[in-house]
């Protein structure tokens, strides 16, 4: 199983981020938090401060995610369509990858027309889930390579500078490896059932929302 690992650009230079504290330029600091939830799941989220004494570089693109996997034969995108009130809202999409794609929601709604924060991967003999964790304007980009797939995740239209003490937070990634897609939607299921719901963060104080 491949550990996550982001990006940033930063000045127009790529940096490749591993899990803790990466120095960048200009006092730029940038920290991937990474937690081991199972064997087979992993989480990642990037915060970014500037520790410098002046106006940060121009960042122009950071991703908490940014994982080349190998892959075998079949490669397969699956996840749900955004909801457009209509009749379409949340129906499956799936396709064979076979060129580069890319995604984001409509308007800075996290599942909104164009776009839907949980998908899949899957190819002969290996599949992984992954779920963005971000209320905002995320984007995610897939790339097929030979023997393989890039996949990112980020924020969309990135473009700032941080001044002196100033941090910010990008989204998080929630990725589950497995052998066969079903098999591992599953897993991933329980995964955020035990680990990331509201229960298992506020115990007795968590109680269900009135529907009205």
């Amino acid at each position: 199983m491949d550990k996550l690992c982001g990006s940033i650009v930063v000045n127009g230079t790529k940096y490749t981020l591993h899990p803790g504290e990466n120095a960048l330029e200009g006092g730029l600091v940038a920290t991937l938090e990474h937690k081991n939830v199972s064997p087979r799941a992993q989480f990642a989220l990037l915060r970014l401060k500037n520790c410098g004494s002046e106006n940060s570089a121009r960042v122009t693109n950071a991703k908490t995610l940014d994982l080349t996997l190998s892959t075998g034969k079949n490669l397969c995108y699956h996840t749900l369509q955004g909801d457009d009130c209509g009749a379409t809202s949340f129906l499956p999409l799936d396709f064979e990858l076979t060129k580069a794609y890319t995604e984001q929601p409509t308007g800075g709604r996290s599942s909104d027309r164009t776009g839907f924060p949980y998908f899949d991967l899957d190819w002969e003999g290996g599949a992984v889930a992954f779920g963005i964790g971000w209320t905002g304007q995320w984007k995610k980009d897939i790339t097929p390579l030979p023997g393989g797939v890039n996949v990112s995740v980020g924020v969309a239209d990135c473009d700032f500078y941080l001044e002196p003490g100033e941090a910010v937070r990008f989204p998080s990634v929630l990725a589950v490896f497995g052998c066969e897609r079903d098999e591992n939607l599953r897993t991933f299921r329980r995964t955020v059932k035990s680990d990331f719901s509201p229960y298992t963060r506020l115990g007795d104080k968590f109680k269900l929302p009135i529907a009205i």
